[in-house]
């Protein structure tokens, strides 16, 4: 044994070790993959070992290992690293690059002992989709797919019935009508048993039901992110929306990341599952309390009545209390649009007293409301913006809710509002324009009234 080789072997001792008494485990129950970096020498592994234990730490459930060639030296490595990995109950995946169908040819005919099986990483689409009336385009394209599908159906016969096989790919690669660059029958491959787990890029919202049951056999059925395909200001905002929408949807059941550091990803990940968590704990607090009439919908404005919006630019909303009494929050219907890479900050929202038919300077209350708390429009939502403590509010006063400029570079906020819909008790006002005959859509809650 080499003294590279019994250093490797020490440190995963240590590591595993380590591992063992941490706080391991999948990140709310969804299983994640992360692409490791591909040692070039003996000397480096050791590296890719410790980044191992590093990732399993974060919650990862297994890696991934690009092959840059298809030399047998490297698999040799990789070979030694799914040993490791195996000794902390780690998964490894060997993955190949696929740029065309002739690619698939130079698939290694077999994957390293301790690897639970082959990906097949697709780039993502470019350019655009061919056009629908192009029936000629369209079944030429499908029958080059077609073609395709028939070599990757060989190669996972050559792997043998104990090798798993994956595909990384484009939601707009899986239709001849939507793809861009190369059409890939996944649905096919799925029926016929090719595919055991399919990771889908920019299939957030889909229900991947739909494919688990084209079969019988179980199927992991996840989504994906690649930060290789994004500017550099893209990649923290996209990725908090990306993990929000995988573990908000019950049909979807990993997700794999792809290129950067693998630790800042999932710290990354982590941040944003444990956002969306307490979001929805707070929201079934609200929910509960509401229901056993410990906090009341004093005023509102209901969304089922929206026609319009506008973006958070320095506007407000008036209400007038019906009683006496303390309000913990108070909610807006709205949506981030844009922000397609780097997300805004929390949005700020303020209780303000009235003079003359306006806000004042003047703040009672003051708090934000936490940017992963929206959705991305059109996926309008309510959202909870709680005060701590309670303002005060008096009886037949006009107040304020008022949310202060909140543009951005890479979006913005914007708020539903009812045309027209201005009352006695409440109206919109906005620093630039006259929105004085219109309501933001909106919600005022008072703590439940005490008996004297």
């Amino acid at each position: 044994m080499n003294r590279e080789h019994s250093l490797c072997e020490t440190a995963c001792r240590c590591v595993a070790l380590f591992v063992s008494t941490a706080c391991c485990g999948a990140i709310s129950g969804r299983n994640v993959v992360v692409q490791l970096p591909l040692p070039s020498s003996a000397q480096q592994t050791g590296n890719t070992v410790q980044r191992m234990v590093a990732a399993k730490k974060l919650g990862a459930d297994g890696g991934l290992l690009i092959l840059k060639g298809k030399q047998a030296a490297e698999l040799a490595l990789i070979e030694r690293l799914a040993t490791r990995a195996q000794a902390l109950d780690f998964t490894l995946w060997l993955g190949v690059e696929i740029g065309g169908r002739n690619d698939l040819h130079g698939i290694p005919g077999t994957v390293p002992r301790g690897m639970v099986g082959l990906v097949l990483v697709f780039p993502p689409g470019t350019g655009t989709s061919r056009p629908k009336a192009d029936f000629t385009g369209l079944l030429a394209l499908k029958r080059e797919g077609d073609a395709l599908a028939e070599v990757v159906r060989q190669r996972k016969r050559a792997l043998g019935g104990g090798c798993r096989l994956a595909v990384v790919i484009d939601f707009s690669e899986t239709t001849p009508e939507s793809a861009r660059s190369l059409y890939v029958p996944v649905r096919d491959l799925i029926r016929d048993g090719t595919l055991d787990t399919v990771c889908i890029r920019g299939g957030t919202r889909f229900n991947y039901h739909r494919l688990k049951l084209l079969r019988a056999a179980p199927l992991q059925a996840g989504a994906g992110f690649d930060e290789r395909a994004l500017k550099p200001n893209q990649v923290a905002g996209l990725l908090q929306h990306v993990t929000r929408k995988t573990f908000a949807n019950p049909t979807c059941d990993s997700l794999w990341l792809l290129g950067g550091n693998p630790e800042t990803l999932l710290n990354g990940v982590r941040q944003a599952v444990a956002a969306w968590e307490h979001e929805q704990m707070l929201r079934t607090e609200l929910e509960a309390a509401i229901a056993r009439g410990e906090f009341v919908v004093d005023q509102e404005a209901a969304a089922e009545k929206c026609d319009d919006l506008a973006t958070v630019h320095g506007v407000a909303q008036s209400f007038v209390p019906s009683r006496d009494g303390a309000c913990p929050l108070v909610q807006v219907y709205a949506a981030l649009r844009g922000c397609k890479g780097e997300l805004p900050p929390p949005l700020r929202v303020e209780l303000r007293p009235d003079a003359d038919g306006k806000p004042t300077k003047e703040i009672l209350g003051k708090t934000v409301i936490e940017t992963l708390d929206f959705g991305h429009a059109p996926a309008y939502r309510w959202v909870s913006a709680r005060f701590d403590p309670p303002v005060p509010l008096r009886k037949g006063q006009r107040y304020w809710i008022h949310l202060p400029p909140a543009t951005h570079p890479e979006g913005n906020y914007v708020w539903r509002m009812i045309k027209n819909g201005a009352t006695e008790r409440g109206a919109a006002w906005s620093c630039r324009y006259k929105y004085g005959k219109h309501t933001w859509v909106f919600r005022v809650l008072l703590e439940k009234e005490t008996a004297p």
